[in-house]
């Protein structure tokens, strides 16, 4: 078997590649800091207190990276009555279920 692998036409660069490993590390990283900071403000904070923390920063860091790729426009949905319904229909499933 060779070692060379030859990329086929139309497919990923060697620079796509890296970014996408990157990216990967990136997310995981974010990924684990979350948990770890999520179980420590656990120990001192209540359940919502710690949902409404973890949101608030989450769209922070969504609103920095719209206005870094394109404008806060790229928020809003394309479909505006489909978000409305889903909306609607998570709202009605969790008060059927009681969460």
């Amino acid at each position: 078997m060779s070692a060379d692998i030859v990329p086929l036409q139309g497919t990923a660069s060697g620079l796509n590649n890296r970014r996408g490993v990157i990216l990967t590390l990136v997310a995981f990283a974010v990924f684990s800091g979350t948990d770890a900071l999520v179980k420590l403000c656990a120990e001192r904070l209540a359940s919502p207190q710690v949902t409404l923390g973890v949101t608030f920063a989450a769209f922070l860091l969504l609103c920095a990276h719209a206005v870094a790729t394109g404008g806060l426009s790229r928020l809003l949905p394309r479909q505006p009555g489909l978000a409305v319904l889903r909306a609607v229909l998570a709202s009605c499933c969790s008060s059927a279920t009681g969460f």
